[in-house]
């Protein structure tokens, strides 16, 4: 059985660039994987759920919010008022965003409806409100300064008015900033990207600065764990590199050394956090919740690659030859179940074999399992595959266990079936899972 490693923390990252595109990344160790690629700012992982803001394209638009849980997007919101969305924060009992050029904070319940609004003084993009953090209870945000007039922020970047300021008493926490992003409470101390010297620091609470590291460009996006700091470098704008691209400095909070860089496929970073493997392979399934659905308009996907219309969606299912009976299953299987009971398990299969797996006639490919106790085995239901696995390929796919109704102790036998055929692991024993049950 494949389980997963415990020791390696997962990132994910949203990124864009006007050259690159951009997308959302899930970050493991030193692997990098591309999950989609729409441009996204704000993340936030709170109560079993990613919040992501999609990036608009200009400030006249509103703004998307995606809510995934583990099975994929649970919910999809439309907010036409929120321009320019940089940064989403969960309060507790609300999703707050920030809106950089309606210079404002929106609260929104936790169906996406808004229902209240914090205003900065000036006019549009005025004091360009960015990153939040819920520290202590209390909400905090990062903006560039306090100015008047849209954008007056673009000619003082580099002349300390940045802050970091207490949202509810308005009062400010940290001052002396230059374009201060994703500050961060860390063992009575401050944290913060502050992004146009290229630095991250560590500060006090009255302000003075402790530690600083300079790092190699923009500083954006900030996850901590496990003793290390992960810190989003971004190409900067104003001064383009067409070699250079973001990465993530690996930091090392004991030393502040940086251990290692890990390249990103973008040119800029927005926001790092730490989330659970579980939510990330909701993240990977998105819109796909439904597996015969997302099956289909991949079937169709094939023929309208190639202009045609099909005679037959699905592929046929013919007889399949002993040897190309190959796979590789994994699943974390049940230890104990109540007798007569409905469990869903989540399983990956891999095909090892040189022919594609369908469920379709005339001999479909199921996933299905057996009871065994002594010489007595039971047949269990059959699961169609979400997908054609064409070879050595892989697919996750949900098996329905219906649990024996006489209690004891069975071997519980997880494999694939070819309807009038054979089951697989007859041909090969590798083929199955095998785990010991028992049934109360």
């Amino acid at each position: 059985m494949l389980r997963r490693r415990t020791d390696i923390v997962t990132l994910l990252v949203s990124g864009f660039g006007e050259r690159s595109g951009g997308g959302i990344f899930a970050v493991s160790g030193r692997r990098v994987e591309q999950i989609d690629s729409l441009s996204s700012t704000g993340l936030a992982v709170a109560r079993g759920r990613v919040a992501r803001l999609v990036r608009s394209a200009t400030e006249h638009y509103g703004s998307e919010l995606l809510l995934y849980d583990a099975n994929g997007v649970d919910r999809y919101v439309r907010l036409d008022d929120v321009v320019d969305p940089h940064d989403v924060v969960w309060d507790g009992t609300h999703y707050v965003v920030a809106s950089t050029t309606a210079n404002s904070l929106f609260w929104l319940s936790a169906q996406g409806e808004v229902v209240g609004r914090w205003q900065a003084t000036g006019d549009g993009d005025a004091w360009h409100l960015n990153s939040l953090v819920l520290a202590d209870g209390r909400l905090y945000a990062a903006a560039f300064g306090r100015f008047d007039h849209h954008r007056d922020w673009i000619e003082h970047k580099h002349d300390s008015r940045g802050i970091v300021f207490d949202v509810e008493s308005g009062r400010d926490v940290l001052t002396g900033l230059d374009c201060p992003h994703h500050p961060r409470r860390l063992d009575g101390s401050w944290l913060v990207c502050n992004s146009a010297q290229r630095e991250l620091l560590e500060l006090t609470d009255d302000g003075r600065v402790q530690r600083r590291l300079e790092l190699r460009s923009w500083t954006r996006g900030l996850a901590i764990a496990g003793g290390t700091f992960f810190v989003g470098e971004s190409s900067t704008r104003d001064r383009w590199d067409e070699t250079a691209g973001a990465s993530i400095a690996v930091v090392s909070q004991e030393d502040w050394r940086v251990r290692d860089r890990i390249a990103l496929p973008c040119d800029e970073i927005y926001d790092i956090v730490v989330a659970p493997a579980e939510l990330v392979d909701g993240v990977r399934r998105g819109f796909r919740t439904n597996p015969l659905r997302a099956a289909e308009r991949d079937q169709l996907a094939l023929f309208d690659q190639v202009g045609a219309r099909p005679q037959r969606l699905w592929a046929t299912g013919d007889a399949l030859a002993p040897e190309h009976c190959r796979v590789a299953l994994s699943a974390t299987l049940p230890q104990e179940l109540t007798a007569g009971s409905w469990h869903e398990v989540t399983c990956r299969i891999e095909n090892l074999g040189p022919a594609f797996l369908v469920s379709a006639p005339p001999h479909p490919v199921h996933i299905s399992y057996h009871w065994v106790s002594g010489a007595t085995a039971e047949e269990g239901e059959r699961t169609r595959l979400p997908q054609s696995i064409a070879p050595r390929t892989s697919a996750e796919c949900y098996l329905g266990l219906h649990a024996p109704a006489e209690p004891g102790v069975y071997e519980l036998r997880v494999t694939l079936v070819q309807e009038g055929v054979a089951w697989f692991d007859e041909l090969h024993p590798e083929n199955a899972l095998r785990t010991s049950v028992r049934i109360s």
